[in-house]
């Protein structure tokens, strides 16, 4: 019998990058989602909508991303 022992360290460490590498694309692709469904349903808007709420058509990219990324 061998006294080797087998250690699954390394293994358990990469799994774990992986699966959170796999997660954070998640999250990023969610949230990339919720950008662009933002700016599409302001775009709609017309100009004095747009004015009500205070915002002027150059810059619904800006807030869309400040609405779903929040300073991240």
């Amino acid at each position: 019998m061998s006294d080797t022992i087998y250690s699954n360290t390394a293994h358990d460490g990469m799994l774990g990058r992986t699966v959170g590498a796999i997660q954070s694309l998640g999250r990023r692709f969610v949230d990339y989602r919720r950008f662009r469904q933002t700016v599409n349903e302001l775009s709609v808007l017309n100009d004095r909508e747009l004015r009500d709420l205070g915002l002027d058509r150059c810059s619904l990219t800006s807030v869309a991303r400040e609405a779903v990324y929040q300073g991240r």
